[in-house]
């Protein structure tokens, strides 16, 4: 089958379907992003419905930023990525998969820096709960979002 045409329809399912499949794969490009929100708020409103308001907009938050980096840092253009999403009402865990090795790590941004707030962000909101491990098709990217 079509990667491209997969994901469409995993996407499309995501915001419609009452059990939601807690893996969806995307294609590393800014849509993706977007995407990641969606299928977060989805499934979490199903698996998940006693979940805050707040505690949703952390962990879309957390997704946003983890799949933003994988999209700009963590892959090529187009090459696959793997979102996964476990959750309770205690605890939130959302991992991104790419292809790059290569570890995220926190960098100070100044003021003036337009980007390289991200892994910051994660950080402070996951209270330092997050982290990178290799895989055997790159690196996966690790965040826990406990609920409020």
């Amino acid at each position: 089958m079509n990667l491209d045409r997969w994901i469409t329809r995993s996407t499309s399912r995501a915001r419609a379907q009452v059990s939601c499949p807690h893996i969806l794969l995307l294609r590393s490009r800014p849509q993706s992003v977007s995407d990641a929100r969606h299928f977060i708020r989805g499934y979490l409103a199903t698996n998940v419905p006693d979940a805050s308001d707040d505690h949703l907009d952390q962990v879309s938050l957390v997704a946003s930023e983890l799949v933003t980096n994988a999209v700009k840092h963590g892959s090529a253009p187009g090459d696959p990525l793997r979102l996964v999403i476990d959750a309770d009402d205690r605890c939130t865990r959302i991992e991104v998969h790419d292809s790059i090795r290569r570890h995220p790590r926190i960098k100070a941004a100044t003021d003036n820096d337009t980007s390289g707030r991200g892994l910051s962000i994660v950080n402070t909101v996951c209270a330092g709960l997050w982290g990178a491990n290799d895989t055997s098709t790159g690196k996966s990217v690790w965040a826990e979002v406990h609920a409020l």
